[in-house]
């Protein structure tokens, strides 16, 4: 995960001199258990982005290639640590978002992604 903001310039460089980067929603699907010490592929497909928030679709998958938790999440630049407020991203950072949207325009979007929070049968 951590190279994969590093490719969007937002990474832990970015964070530690910044501190402009939180998660403003966050879904979670856990398909299937992972348990301690299991190898794991991690992937990550920028669904798109504006000029303050990417949103993205994550997935940890077993070495069996079974998939154990799909993850949607919106990712947005702050204003400062403690502000509350959304602001555009830098430059440097919409140009990278840009080359990684188009690096996965051929994907498929994931199963899940786009889901909502309903309780059954309503």
């Amino acid at each position: 995960m951590d190279e994969a903001y590093e490719l969007m310039g937002c990474g832990i460089a970015y964070l530690k001199e910044t501190s402009y980067t939180f998660t403003a929603e966050a879904h979670f699907r856990y398909l299937r258990e992972l348990h301690a010490g299991m190898q794991v592929r991690v992937t990550l497909q920028l669904i798109d982005f504006d000029a303050k928030r990417m949103h993205y679709f994550e997935q940890l998958c077993s070495r069996r290639g079974r998939l154990a938790l799909g993850h949607v999440r919106e990712h947005g630049a702050a204003h400062h640590k403690t502000a509350k407020k959304v602001v555009p991203f830098p430059d440097f950072i919409s140009a990278r978002l840009a080359k990684v949207k188009a690096a996965h325009a051929h994907l498929p979007v994931p199963e899940g992604a786009g889901r909502r929070i309903a309780m059954p049968g309503k």
